[in-house]
Formats: structure tokens, C-alpha cells, sequence
């Protein structure tokens, strides 16, 4: 991010001002305003946080769409099991099952409120920063 835009968007936090930290963003569309706030890191230390972040267990997590899905949709059911199994027409076993495959291969248990979140910015940077470089 360049200083002057740093800068400004200092200011904006600083003064309380109720219009939007970047234009592009609706008031209120969080995931926007995090994704911006991730696109503004510059260039220089996206390469240095994708080797410090994305090793290979946690890019093989990454990759996995059908594994990443369940775990949107636990996030999306409030980290509840029975729902998330419920309404993914997933057996409960085989959801808690691929949960303790992230666990396992990450560190992260997103059974976890702390380490759920964690995931899950971890899961926009990857999203964010791109992965066309740590693919292989």
C-alpha cells in the first residue's frame, strides 16, 4: 500500500468518519473491506507471508474444494456439527472426520472459535494474495 493511501486510511479510522475506507466497498460489506485491506500489502511482503504462511500441508488443504466446502459450510452453521451435517447432507462422522483432517495437517482444530477465525484468514489471504506461485 502506498504511504499517501496508508495514510488516508488512517485518518479515516482516526476521525470516526462513517463513509467507506475504500470506494469501492458498500458500508457494511465486511468481506470486501478484508479483502481490500489484504490486496493493500505490498507486493514486496506478499512473497515473504506466502512462505511463512502456505507450507505444503497447508496448501494441500487449501487445494482440496471438496474439503474446503465443508469446512465454508461448518463455518456457516455457526461451527455447529449436527447442522453442518444436516444441511450439507454430510454423515456427522464423515464431517468430523474431515475437521480433524485440517487439524491434523494444519495445527488449526476449527471445532475452535479462535483457531476457526485464524483458519478462515488464513483461508481469505490464500484467496487474496493468489496462489498461482505456490502451486505446483
Amino acid at each position: 500500500m502506498e504511504k499517501k493511501a496508508r495514510e488516508k486510511m488512517f485518518d479515516k479510522l482516526n476521525n470516526n468518519e462513517s463513509h467507506d475506507l475504500y470506494e469501492g466497498c458498500p458500508i457494511g460489506d465486511r468481506q470486501c473491506l478484508i479483502n481490500e485491506i489484504f490486496k493493500s500489502i505490498h507486493s514486496d511482503a506478499v512473497d515473504e507471508l506466502k512462505k511463512k504462511l502456505f507450507d505444503v500441508e497447508i496448501m494441500k488443504i487449501m487445494q482440496d474444494a471438496e474439503l474446503m466446502r465443508c469446512v465454508n459450510e461448518f463455518f456457516n452453521n455457526n461451527l455447529n456439527i449436527s447442522e453442518t451435517s444436516r444441511n450439507a447432507f454430510l454423515h456427522r462422522n464423515t464431517l468430523i472426520y474431515r475437521i480433524e483432517k485440517i487439524h491434523k495437517a494444519t495445527g488449526f482444530n476449527v471445532k475452535n472459535f479462535n483457531d476457526a477465525v485464524s483458519f478462515k484468514i488464513l483461508e481469505m489471504l490464500y484467496h487474496t494474495l493468489g496462489k498461482d506461485k505456490n502451486e505446483q
